[in-house]
């Protein structure tokens, strides 16, 4: 899966989180290495065993993850071996096989991926149908014995084919296990990774400075002395030619995340290396406001347990006193979050595990804050029904839907809920590791009844986590308020910090914001569907930022009157489906910017350029003007404002008004004097007035923008009203504020939420 991440705004990401922890490390002794694959919600997961020969001698596999024309080929060079894998659902979108075991042994876990510079892109770019995440570990699992074998694969197809983007990716055998990072078009390092080391790769390069000397060279790659790296043979000239080359060449030393990853570390990249850094080591000195983290950490021998790794993957940040904020702060997106669609950790026993069964693999599938990690083993035959149905709309008989809907409810009052999950989630956990086989390799019989065995007992403690919650979970919606924050992508991400207030009883579907930047707002339930007749009004919050002068349609396409408080447009309304456009600029062709004079007994005219048809209201200082207050005209939209009205706007001062025309595409504007009371004249005000003016004067950061819903029949279409604006407590919103199409594919759609 693709996991991009640019941060240079607040919104959400889509990011994968990698992590290798040595042998000399463990508690057990054994090698681990995992991943969370985070993309998105709602996007399905599965279990899935590969024949042998699935793929023929001669058969081309094609990637059309990145066009629908197809990209990457390769054409096996013999029949397939039989591989696990944890795959996506879509295969007309292309093969997402992501990671899994073979039957010769090896271990593949593929990626987390990561992006150049932007000075290596004029020296060596990324090949449009060069190789990709998506199709990688079909081929290697397919086709390599080993990890030497997978790693100088992947050597020869980048070099000869090249790379479409880049990655972060391990293979693995029981004998060794191989980091690799591909950098650019045709440049990439491997490294034999250490026992004595850990690490944590969110999405970039990490590689730090190493010794790339020459030993053994070969077409397409060369192989260090110390056989510890492979590297491409253009990894210090391009970054030489890039004029991005940190490192000594005379001594073959190269910085490689200083040459060729961004210059600056991203904030959700920084929020994840340090959390995990010190989830497995808390005393290892690094800060959250580092921008390097060296990729080897040290952490004392036998430290770090398998408990360890799967707290990991569902890390909030706690232990480093934090509260994780995906929806909101990318400097506080941590490991555990939740785009999570499933969770790994390879489990490889040097000593008790064979060449063609090195270890288990244990898997949360969907979410693994709500889900149990089941081990999986390399030459089990099978999955159970509920993990490898491939449905894409929930379904109470897929594991992945049922964690997926367990999360949804859990968001809605987390720190309640997750007590709910923890109470049953844990017990049921330990008892599978206590029953999991990890003392040597099983027959194919015996592993797949364990695993089946195990992943039934998961699965049913999973329906009973649901149960429990959604009693909890109907009756939280029932009595309380709530706000669900909009989840940005890189197509809408001026929208974020947009959300929706949905008051207690308002509807038993929790409710979520979707946002399309082509003018679609929608509330929607939590898998996209449309939601039933609401009993209340929802409260929308939409950022300024993304749309300047908007005007707000719901699905009667009545305008919906809105606020402006801090840099937010508020409005309420029971429409679902509400539409959005910028308004029209109209001019104020006559009378702009006049002065009143406050014994005059005429009356005041303004003319604007905006149509009389399209008219709707008048407003002043942001309030909504009696239609009796004022005369129209034909032609270009004539007002004229009678002078008993404007008597009432007089004061013991001068005072310029906002006067705005408003129409139902656009709006005109100008200002307005009305001079002070002379000494003979009495202020017209009532105790109605002074509490209006009173309440205006002291809510300064909120601006009333928007006209009534509709317009009345009477007079050409002018609405008889009063003060009809929504008001929000701006105070409140402070403290409240939060699977699609995929074009070409996977690919495409993993762009447009980066």
């Amino acid at each position: 899966m693709l996991c991009f991440v640019f941060f240079s705004f607040t919104m959400t990401v889509d990011a994968c989180t990698g992590f290798i922890v040595g042998s000399d490390l463990t508690e057990d002794g054994k090698a681990y290495f995992g991943r969370t694959e985070d993309l998105e919600v709602n996007h399905n997961k599965v279990y899935q065993v590969h024949e042998a020969g699935e793929y023929k001698a001669g058969d081309k596999i094609v990637d059309v993850s990145t066009s629908e024309d197809g990209g990457y080929e390769y054409v096996m060079e013999k029949d397939s071996n039989q591989f696990t894998s944890v795959s996506d659902t879509t295969p007309e979108y292309g093969i997402f096989d992501e990671a899994g075991f073979n039957d010769k042994g090896l271990v593949v876990d593929m990626t987390v991926s990561a992006s150049y510079r932007d000075e290596i892109d004029a020296v060596d770019p990324y090949v449009e149908k060069g190789v990709t995440e998506a199709v990688l570990p079909t081929v290697v699992l397919a086709s390599a014995d080993t990890a030497d074998q997978a790693v100088e694969l992947i050597a020869n197809e980048v070099a000869t084919k090249g790379a479409s983007e880049g990655n972060d990716l391990v293979v693995a055998d029981h004998d060794d296990t191989w980091y690799m990072e591909i950098y650019s078009g045709h440049q990439f390092v491997a490294m034999r990774y250490p026992k004595d080391k850990f690490s944590v790769m969110p999405n970039t390069f990490w590689l730090n400075e190493v010794t790339l000397d020459i030993g053994e060279e070969f077409d397409n790659y060369i192989i260090s002395k110390n056989g510890q790296f492979l590297y491409s043979k253009g990894i210090f000239d391009v970054a030489k030619k890039a004029g991005t080359f940190k490192g000594d060449e005379a001594k073959r030393v190269i910085d490689l995340a200083g040459s060729y990853a961004p210059e600056k570390l991203v904030e959700s990249n920084r929020s994840r290396v340090y959390s995990g850094i010190k989830h497995l080591n808390p005393d290892a000195n690094v800060t959250l406001e580092d921008q390097y983290y060296n990729f080897l950490q040290d952490a004392p021998e036998k430290s770090i347990s398998l408990q360890d790794l799967m707290a990991l993957t569902r890390n909030r940040m706690d232990h480093i006193g934090l509260v994780a904020d995906e929806l909101g702060d990318p400097s506080l997106y941590p490991i555990g979050n939740r785009n999570t669609m499933e969770a790994h950790i390879f489990q490889l026993d040097h000593e008790k595990m064979t060449d063609t069964y090195p270890g288990v693999m244990w898997l949360a599938m969907g979410s693994p804050l709500v889900s149990p990690y089941v081990p999986y083993y390399p030459n089990q035959t099978t999955g159970i029904a509920a993990i490898q149905n491939q449905t894409n709309e929930f379904s109470e008989d897929s594991m992945y839907w049922i964690a997926m809907d367990i999360l949804h409810m859990v968001e809605t009052n987390r720190d309640e809920f997750m007590k709910i999950v923890n109470d049953k989630l844990t017990p049921a956990e330990q008892e599978i590791m206590n029953q999991a086989v990890l003392d040597g390799p099983q027959t194919s019989e015996a592993a797949t009844a364990n695993n089946n065995e195990l992943a039934e007992k998961a699965f049913a403690t999973m329906k009973e986590i649901r149960e429990e919650l959604m009693v909890a979970h109907a009756k939280y919606l029932a009595e309380n308020d709530y706000v669900t924050k909009y989840r940005a992508n890189r197509r809408t991400r001026a929208f974020a910090g947009s959300t929706i207030t949905v008051e207690k009883g308002t509807s038993d579907k929790k409710i979520l914001l979707s946002i399309n930047g082509g003018g679609q707002i929608t509330a929607t339930d939590v898998y996209g569907n449309d939601l039933p007749a609401l009993n209340k009004e929802l409260t929308y919050s939409i950022a300024k930022a993304a749309i300047d002068n908007p005007i707000f349609y719901d699905d009667q396409n009545n305008i919906i009157a809105y606020d402006l408080v801090n840099d937010f447009y508020v409005f309420k309304t029971k429409s679902t489906h509400v539409t959005f456009k910028e308004a029209v600029e109209y001019k104020i062709i006559e009378g702009a910017n006049q002065t009143w004079q406050s014994e005059q007994t005429t009356g005041l005219t303004i003319v604007s350029d905006g149509d009389l048809a399209k008219f709707l209201n008048l407003t002043i200082d942001g309030q909504v003007v009696d239609a009796n207050n004022y005369e129209l005209s034909d032609g270009s939209t004539k007002l004229t404002l009678k002078a008993d009205y404007l008597k009432t706007l007089a004061t013991n001062e001068d005072k310029e008004h906002d006067i705005t025309l408003n129409f139902n595409d656009g709006k005109a504007s100008t200002k307005l004097t009305v001079t002070k009371l002379s000494n003979n004249q009495t202020p017209p005000s009532t105790k109605d007035e002074e509490s209006k003016d009173t309440k205006k004067d002291n809510q300064t950061t909120k601006e009333t923008t928007q006209t009534p819903k509709e317009k009345a029949s009477n007079q050409k279409g002018l609405p008889k009203t009063g003060d009809e604006t929504n008001t929000v407590v701006a105070g409140t919103l402070l403290a409240l504020s939060s699977l699609a199409l995929y074009g070409y594919g996977r690919k495409k759609r993993e762009e447009e939420l980066q």
